[in-house]
């Protein structure tokens, strides 16, 4: 009890207006094979329509090297990004920044050497259904982006963004986040209350 005192009170919650603590979640086995034992999320871009929740766009976050997070940040960290179709979780295509700090496209982790490209996300359908019931339990926001954590207990959503970074998309895709889909989901939302 006295380590745990000790602990938070070296924390500076004055200063930095508190602090969450997480449980650690280990990644899933499929994913540590191909990521190492490094945590990775899955970004899952939901429209709410008059129809209902609408999966738009994912994309997964990719750690390499020594990173402990899975953050692109915009290329800096070394970090890879992938497209995921959305309908059946495989990975379309996997993006990098390259020395020269242009986005390049790999098929391969560049620390494990696995295969990247045609990888079916594990839990797939669980994703996606976990993201569309919780984005019905948050009324009024209707282009939700959900970081969902790739765990060895199954996925957990980690948190909401009502606005997050279109740009993860559109790096990972190499297209435009603005779709004919999206067009369209955004005329259903005139419906939805």
């Amino acid at each position: 009890k006295r380590k745990l005192t000790e602990f938070v009170q070296g924390m500076e919650l004055l200063r930095t207006g508190g602090q969450i603590i997480q449980e650690v979640f280990t990644p899933h086995p499929q994913l540590a094979e191909i990521c190492g034992p490094r945590a990775s999320t899955v970004r899952v871009v939901i429209a709410m329509t008059s129809h209902g929740p609408k999966p738009m766009s994912a994309v997964w976050q990719i750690p390499t090297g020594n990173n402990v997070t899975d953050n692109l940040h915009h290329g800096s960290t070394g970090n890879l990004v992938s497209s995921v179709d959305i309908s059946n979780g495989r990975i379309k295509r996997v993006v990098g920044m390259n020395e020269s700090g242009d986005f390049n496209e790999t098929s391969k982790h560049p620390d494990t050497g696995k295969e990247l490209l045609g990888v079916a996300l594990p839990e797939w359908d669980r994703i996606v259904d976990l993201c569309a019931k919780a984005a019905i339990l948050l009324p009024g926001l209707r282009l939700l982006h959900f970081d969902v954590a790739l765990t060895s207990s199954g996925p957990q959503i980690l948190e909401v963004n009502k606005g997050g970074n279109i740009d993860l998309h559109q790096f990972a895709s190499g297209q435009g986040f603005l779709t004919a889909e999206l067009r369209q989901a955004m005329r259903d939302q005139q419906d939805y209350t």
